[in-house]
């Protein structure tokens, strides 16, 4: 997974699953940056609504591992 992370950087899905397991894995400080590399990149996802469902539960993990995270602006209804 870290692999490919580094293929591709700015991939809000593998950060998501990164995510999804540092947290299972108790390491909550890469937990915290893999979910908030997910609130900053969700937008390159052309599809809203998947990258809605992506948002909301990465901003989900984000308060319960760490509440002083600032909270993500939900996404314009407009396409572009």
């Amino acid at each position: 997974m870290l692999a490919a992370l580094g293929r591709a950087p700015q991939d809000p899905e593998v950060a998501y699953f990164l995510g999804l397991i540092f947290k299972a894995g108790e390491e909550t400080p890469r937990a915290v940056k893999a979910f908030a590399a997910v609130i900053k990149t969700f937008d390159v996802i052309e599809d809203r609504t998947r990258a809605e469902m992506l948002r909301r539960p990465a901003q989900a993990h984000l308060d319960m591992l760490d509440p002083q995270q600032p909270v993500s602006p939900p996404l314009s209804r407009e396409t572009s």
